[in-house]
C-alpha cells in the first residue's frame, strides 16, 4: 500500500519571532537621557565563526538582527559623536529573540563602553512555552545509552524515555521499532502527538508518529522543547515540538572521543538466581565514537562530523515455559488426563451432549495415528529442566542490537548577506530479536527452525533500520529590513523485519512451512517461515507472528520563511510543504496459525476432567485455523 500526503501551510501573521531554527536579537539604542538615537550602526558578530552582520537603528532607535545561527555573539553599536558600546558573551538560543538595549555616551568613537556582565537575556516578544537544553547539559548529564530524548523529560509536563508506560510503540521494546526508546508524553498527550524537527526540517516517521533519526549526543548543539503556544510555523501537533539544532564547525578545531563499557562481569547476580544452578544473563555493551569540527577556510567555510557505534548483546527476561515430557512426546498420556479419539464420535441418546467419543486405548496415541507434521515438530521442543509437567523449562533469549550513526555538516559564509549549510545524517541499526526456544533441529529438515512459544509472546525477527535525514539551508539578507530563510529536507525510514533464519532457503522451495509438510503455508509474499501452533496448556511451537513487517517512508520537505521588519513590528510569512510516500506491509499470520484445545480429545459429557491440548496437536485435530492473505492492491 502506498500513500502520498501533502501538507501546505501559508503563514501570514504579525509575529516578533526569530524563526523556528534560528535566533534573533532586538532592542533600542538611547543616549544618557533615554532619548532614542536613530542611524546607529549595530553590528553583531558570531564569536565562533566570525560571521558579521550590520543594521541601522530606525527613527525610534530600534534595531533587529534575525535569522542568526544559535551560538555565542558580541554586539557593538557606534555613531559619530558617541562612544562605541559593546556587549560581549551573548548566548542566543534556538527560537529565541532576545531583548538587548544599548546606551551610547557622548564621546569619541575611538572610546568604547563594554558591558561584560548583565542580567539574563529576556524574551518578551513571544508567548511560546518551552525550555532549551543546551550543549553543556547534553554532554555533562549522565545518559544511560546516550539518548538525548531522556533530557526532554527535564521539561515541565513531560514524561517518557524509559520512565513512562512500558510497551508503547516508542519504548524500543516492540517489533514496530526496536531502536532506543523515543517515547515522550507531554501534558497528557500520547507519545504519538509530538513534532520532531532536525535543523528546521521534518524528522517524523508518520506511520508510527515517532522520530526517524535520533541525533547523537555529540552532534547536538542544543534543542528546545516547546509545549504550548507554538509559533505559526511550528504548529500541527497537540504534544510538544522538539526542535534539535546540530553543531557546526568554527574558527578553532574541537573534537571528542568516548567509549562506554558495560557487561555481565560488572553486574551482580540476580537474587533469585542460585549460583549453583544458573548463570547471570549475558550482557555485553560497547558504545563508542567521537567528533571533530573546525575551519576549512577561516571565517568562511567550516565542517563538523561525528560517529557513534553500539554493539550490544543482552539476555532478555527469563521465560518460563511448559514443554512436553519425553513420555508425552511419544504419545504416552497415562500420567495425564484421559484422552479420547476425535475420530470416534458416536450417538449417545440421553447424554448431555447427545454424543460421545471412545477413549484411546491405554491413554497412549499410536505412532501410526500421529499427524506427520506434529510428530516431527514436537521433537523440536527442548527437554524439561525440572521433573514436572508444568512450568518445567526456562530460557533466556539473547537480544542483539548493533547500530552505527553518522553526522556530517558543512557551513559556508558566501558573504555578509548569504550563508548556507548542508547536513547528512545516516543511521543504520541491526536488531536481532530472539525467539524463546531459539534455533531447533526438526527431523527431516536440513535447516534449523527459529521457534517461539506462541502468539502473545515476544515478536522476534531480523530488523535492519536504514534511516536518513538530510537538510540544506540558505539564509539571504535582501536588506537589513527584509530577510529570507530557505530550507530543503529529506528523510527516509526503511525497516524490513523478516523471518529470523540463519541459513538461506533453497530458492526452489516454497518456504519452511511447506518443507515441514503444511500445504499452502507460504502463500503471502515474504512469508517464508512455519505456521504458529498454539497449544492449550503448553508453550506454543512454530513461527513468530507479525512477520514480515516492512515499513518504508520517504519525506520531502521544502520550506521558506520571510521576515519583513517595520519599526518595532515584524511580519513573517512563508510556506512549508511536506510530501510523504509510505509503503506499509505486514502479515500477522502470513504462514498460517493453528490452535489446539482440549475439546476434540475430551469426553463431551465430562469436558472438565478429560482431554489434552498436546494430544489434539499430535492427532492433528486443530480447533481453529487462519491465515493472512494480501491482494496486489489495497
Amino acid at each position: 500500500m502506498k500513500t502520498r500526503v501533502a501538507i501546505l501551510a501559508v503563514l501570514l501573521f504579525p509575529l516578533m519571532s526569530a524563526g523556528q531554527t534560528t535566533a534573533g536579537v532586538a532592542g533600542a539604542v538611547t543616549d544618557d537621557s533615554g532619548a532614542a538615537i536613530p542611524g546607529v550602526t549595530v553590528t553583531i558578530t558570531n564569536t565562533e565563526t566570525g560571521l558579521r552582520r550590520e543594521t541601522l537603528t530606525d527613527e525610534s532607535g530600534f534595531y533587529q538582527h534575525l535569522l542568526l545561527q544559535p551560538g555565542m555573539y558580541s554586539l557593538k553599536a557606534h555613531k559619530t559623536g558617541f562612544r562605541q558600546a559593546s556587549r560581549e558573551g551573548l548566548r542566543l538560543e534556538v527560537n529565541q529573540r532576545a531583548d538587548v538595549d544599548l546606551s551610547l555616551q557622548v564621546g569619541a568613537v575611538s572610546e568604547t563602553v563594554e558591558v561584560t556582565g548583565a542580567a539574563p537575556l529576556l524574551e518578551s516578544s513571544t508567548s511560546s512555552v518551552g525550555q532549551v537544553i543546551e550543549s553543556k547539559a547534553i554532554t555533562d548529564l549522565p545518559l544511560n545509552g546516550r539518548n538525548f530524548v531522556q533530557l526532554a523529560i527535564l521539561s515541565n509536563g513531560a514524561i517518557g524515555a524509559g520512565y513512562g508506560p512500558q510497551g508503547t510503540i516508542g519504548s524500543g521494546t516492540r517489533a514496530d521499532d526496536t531502536r532506543g526508546g523515543a517515547e515522550l508524553m507531554v501534558n497528557g498527550n500520547r507519545e504519538m502527538s509530538n513534532n520532531y524537527m532536525l535543523d528546521g526540517v521534518d524528522n517524523n516517521f508518520r506511520r508510527n508518529a515517532l522520530i526517524i533519526v535520533r541525533p547523537t549526543v555529540e552532534s547536538i548543539q542544543e534543542f528546545k522543547m516547546q509545549t504550548n503556544l507554538f509559533g505559526a510555523e511550528q504548529g500541527r501537533n497537540s504534544g510538544a515540538t522538539v526542535n534539535v539544532i546540530t553543531k557546526s564547525g568554527g574558527n578553532s578545531f574541537h573534537g571528542s572521543a568516548f567509549e562506554f563499557l558495560r557487561n555481565d562481569h560488572l553486574d551482580a547476580r540476580n537474587y533469585f538466581n542460585a549460583k549453583s544452578t544458573s548463570a547471570k544473563p549475558p550482557f555485553r555493551q560497547n558504545q563508542f565514537g567521537g567528533s571533530l569540527g573546525g575551519p576549512i577556510l577561516r571565517n568562511k567555510l567550516f565542517f563538523f562530523g561525528d560517529y557513534e557505534g553500539l554493539r550490544k548483546a543482552q539476555g532478555t527476561n527469563t521465560t518460563v515455559n511448559t514443554v512436553p515430557t519425553p513420555a508425552l512426546r511419544a504419545g504416552d498420556f497415562r500420567t495425564a488426563r484421559p484422552i479420547f479419539d476425535p475420530a470416534s464420535v458416536v450417538a449417545a441418546p440421553g447424554t448431555a451432549s447427545g454424543f460421545r467419543r471412545l477413549p484411546i486405548p491405554n491413554n497412549t496415541i499410536p505412532a501410526a495415528r500421529m499427524d506427520p507434521v506434529a510428530a516431527r515438530l514436537v521433537q523440536a521442543y527442548p527437554l524439561p529442566d525440572l521433573p514436572r509437567d508444568a512450568n518445567n523449562q526456562f530460557t533466556n533469549p539473547e537480544l542483539v542490537n548493533n547500530y552505527d550513526y553518522w553526522n556530517v555538516r558543512a557551513d559556508l559564509a558566501l558573504n555578509s548577506n548569504d550563508n548556507v549549510f548542508v547536513r547528512l545524517s545516516p543511521q543504520r541499526a541491526i536488531v536481532n530479536t530472539p525467539t524463546a526456544f531459539g534455533f531447533r533441529r526438526v527431523p527431516g529438515l536440513q535447516v534449523p527452525l527459529n521457534l517461539h512459544n506462541g502468539v502473545g509472546s515476544i515478536t522476534p525477527g531480523d530488523a535492519t533500520f536504514s534511516n536518513y535525514n538530510a537538510a540544506a539551508a540558505w539564509t539571504h539578507v535582501f536588506s537589513p529590513r527584509f530577510l529570507a530563510d530557505f530550507r530543503m529536507g529529506f528523510s527516509r525510514f526503511d525497516m524490513p523485519n523478516v523471518y529470523p533464519q540463519k541459513e538461506a532457503l533453497d530458492p526452489s522451495a516454497q518456504g519452511l512451512g511447506e518443507l515441514l509438510g503444511v500445504p499452502n503455508a507460504n502463500q503471502t509474499p515474504q512469508s517464508h517461515g512455519v505456521p504458529i501452533f498454539t497449544i492449550t496448556g503448553y508453550s506454543g511451537i512454530g513461527g513468530p507472528s507479525s512477520i514480515p513487517t516492512i515499513r518504508l517512508e520517504n519525506t520531502f520537505n521544502p520550506l521558506g520563511n520571510f521576515s519583513l521588519m517595520r519599526s518595532r513590528h515584524t511580519v513573517r510569512f512563508g510556506a512549508n510543504l511536506i510530501r510523504r510516500q509510505i509503503i506499509d506491509f505486514q502479515a500477522n499470520q502470513g504462514n498460517g496459525a493453528f490452535s489446539f484445545g482440549r475439546t476434540f480429545t475430551g469426553d463431551p459429557n465430562n469436558a472438565a476432567n478429560t482431554g489434552d491440548g498436546l494430544a489434539a496437536f499430535l492427532l492433528g485435530a486443530y480447533s481453529a485455523a487462519s491465515q493472512d492473505h494480501q491482494h496486489d492492491r489495497v
